[in-house]
């Protein structure tokens, strides 16, 4: 039962390694106009029209982003259950718990490191300009993780509004109008109630 344990975090921690990669690609294309003038294998980029670089920056990383930290969860569910633990409630608990280390390392910490290496990297040269550009950009680089969250509170919130007002609205048809034709003319009364 130990080794079940600690085998599935083993392979949490290496899942946490090899999905660094894929995130970093998300950050790292976070800021790809202005990398696209720095680097000759991005120039094709620049070539392309603004509305392709606009979608480039601005829509792919978030979006591989969502379908990463979609497919996570499944896979963390396989580890915990892999690691038998015996209730569903307990399983849950443990996919929250490593859930919450691959947002702090990938969501904050890789995103934002290699949102501002896009833009540090041509310093590799010098060591003390690297740190003090790293200074520089570090907080123009949170930008996009403070976005990306402010995203998926609104996601959220927008999808509980969104089963809320298809409860009330199904509710408010099947009284009023459904169940009103039976009763007659309680829905003349309700509805024209000018006549």
């Amino acid at each position: 039962m130990r080794s079940r344990y600690v085998l599935s975090w083993a392979a949490t921690f290496a899942l946490i390694i090899l999905w660094g990669f894929p995130v970093a690609l998300a950050g790292f294309t976070s800021n790809v106009a202005q990398s696209c003038a720095r680097y000759w294998w991005l120039a094709w980029i620049c070539k392309t029209p603004q509305i392709v670089q606009y979608l480039i920056q601005a829509v792919f990383p978030p979006l591989l982003l969502i379908v990463l930290f979609l497919i996570l969860p499944v896979l963390l569910q396989g580890l915990a259950w892999f690691e038998n633990i015996p209730r569903y409630s307990l399983i849950s608990l443990s996919v929250y718990h490593r859930y919450f280390l691959f947002l702090v390392v990938h969501g904050f910490l890789i995103i934002t490191f290699f949102s501002a290496l896009s833009q540090v990297i041509k310093d590799l040269e010098s060591p003390t300009r690297l740190v003090q550009n790293f200074a520089i950009y570090l907080p123009n680089a949170s930008t996009f993780f403070l976005t990306y969250m402010l995203q998926q509170g609104l996601m959220g919130a927008a999808g509980g509004e969104f089963r809320v007002l298809l409860i009330l609205g199904v509710r408010h048809v099947l009284i009023l109008f459904i169940l009103g034709l039976l009763q007659g003319t309680a829905v003349s009364y309700r509805w024209f109630v000018d006549d």
